[in-house]
Order: C-alpha cells, then sequence, then structure tokens
C-alpha cells in the first residue's frame, strides 16, 4: 500500500491542484501544457483507482481516487466544471465562449499574420505596377482566367459586373478561389510546424497574389468595384487564412522556443 501511494502520489497530487485551479477560475487558469496533462492525469487515476480495487488496498483511498476521479470527470466532460451538458448546448459554447476565447488567446500570432498579409500585398502591387510582367509569374495563368495588365477596361469591368446568367467564368473562378483560400488555410496551418517559417511564406505569397490582381483593376480606375468583390472573400476566406496562420504560428514558436511560451502561459 505504501509503495503503491510512493509511486503515484505525486500524479494525484498534481491532477487536484490542476482541479482546484479549473474549479477556480475555469480552464482559462491552466497553461497549454496543463491541458495536455490534465487528461493524461486523468487516465493516469483511472488507472490507480482500478489497480487499488482489484488489489483490496484500503478503502479510504479507494474513496479519495474516486473522488479525485470524479472531480476530474466532471471538468473534462462537463459543462465549464458542471454536469454533462447536451450537443446543443456545447455548440453554443464553442460560439459564444470558447472560440472567443480562443481567437483572442492568439492576438499576437494574429496580429502577426495580419502584417504579413498585408505585406505581401503591397508588394505585389508594387510589382506589378513597376513591372507588369511580374503579374504571371505572381498570379500564373490558372487564377488570372483572362484578367491581365493587357485586358481592356471594358473586359475587367464586363467580368465584374456580367448578369448572373452570362457571369460564368466570375463564377468558375469564385469557386475556384473559394477552394484555393481553403487549401492556403489548411497549409497555413499544417506548416506551422516547420517554426512557422512556411506559414510565413505562404501567407506572403498569398498576400502578393492579392495584390497583383488589385493592381491590374486599379490601373484600369476599377479598383472600388475589385475591393468590393474581393470583400465578399476577405471576410470568411481571407478572414479565416489569417486565424489558421496564427494557429500554425503559435505552433511553431511553441516547437522553437518551448520554454519561453511556457513561461508565457503560466
Amino acid at each position: 500500500n505504501a509503495r503503491f501511494r510512493a509511486e503515484r502520489e505525486g500524479d494525484w497530487q498534481r491532477l487536484k491542484t490542476l482541479l482546484q485551479r479549473v474549479e477556480r477560475s475555469r480552464l482559462r487558469a491552466l497553461s497549454d501544457d496543463d491541458l495536455i496533462a490534465l487528461p493524461l492525469l486523468y487516465r493516469a487515476t483511472l488507472s490507480s483507482l482500478s489497480v487499488a480495487r482489484a488489489t483490496s488496498l484500503d478503502r479510504a483511498l479507494i474513496d479519495y481516487l474516486e473522488a479525485l476521479s470524479l472531480r476530474a470527470y466532471l471538468v473534462l466532460y462537463g459543462a465549464s466544471g458542471g454536469a454533462p451538458c447536451g450537443f446543443g448546448s456545447r455548440v453554443a459554447r464553442f460560439f459564444t465562449t470558447d472560440w472567443p476565447r480562443a481567437v483572442r488567446a492568439l492576438g499576437a500570432e494574429t496580429l502577426v499574420a495580419l502584417l504579413i498579409l498585408a505585406a505581401g500585398t503591397l508588394s505585389g502591387y508594387l510589382l506589378v505596377q513597376g513591372d507588369a510582367g511580374w503579374f504571371a509569374a505572381i498570379v500564373g495563368e490558372d487564377m488570372a482566367s483572362g484578367r491581365n495588365p493587357q485586358a481592356s477596361a471594358e473586359v475587367l469591368r464586363q467580368i465584374l459586373y456580367a448578369k448572373p446568367e452570362d457571369a460564368g467564368g466570375l463564377q468558375f473562378f469564385a469557386t475556384w478561389l473559394f477552394t484555393h483560400n481553403a487549401q492556403v488555410s489548411l497549409g497555413c496551418f499544417a506548416l506551422g510546424f516547420a517554426f512557422g517559417v512556411p506559414t510565413l511564406m505562404l501567407l506572403f505569397f498569398n498576400g502578393a497574389t492579392l495584390g497583383a490582381m488589385l493592381q491590374i483593376y486599379a490601373a484600369k480606375g476599377l479598383a472600388l468595384p475589385m475591393a468590393g468583390w474581393l470583400s465578399i472573400h476577405g471576410t470568411t476566406e481571407l478572414f479565416a487564412i489569417i486565424l489558421s496562420a496564427a494557429a500554425g504560428l503559435h505552433i511553431g514558436t511553441r516547437i522553437a522556443f518551448p520554454g519561453a511560451v511556457s513561461r508565457m502561459t503560466a
């Protein structure tokens, strides 16, 4: 009994400490490392409880482990440390509490992602403005779909203002752009493991593509209509790209500077 307790009591005490912090201030009181450790400590405590029951250890120890396991269960699977809630409540809590809190926690990374995207957009705009040959190198034929520095203002305007039944090309481009932006979002997040460098590069290049496309319309006096059309994508897809990049950068900084980030979140 004494040996069993000595080998495992450290994990029980750490779990108890984490539970006390959550019960006082909810999950925001825990650092990222603590959040990762919490379910592991819970499973370790359940394992200890199973062994204690199977080997008929003293009743006081079993009662202690049962109470500790129940508290951990309510924290991990309940609603903010309370009784378990249904699917609808969990979805509502995600949009009203969990997601906004997660976005706020990535405030610094989100700002960096926004600035890199803006820098890429400005760079693409200025490059094409200085030399139209950069457009083909940055945008590519698939995304351009006939839009290029040589296109007349009338052609560019017609694409923007075509009636729905006549806008097959624009609809195809919009679908392609949505797919492209979704892939960029996933790439920005997934590539964060490489210290965030590929995420920054992908974000900058995507901004350069946006800037190059804006420039050819601005050169023909159509900057405002084009910005209005792109705003539809900007409120959803570009926002998703920025958040995905912020999450990727967060992963990258944790890998590159694990000690510093742990101290910041402690």
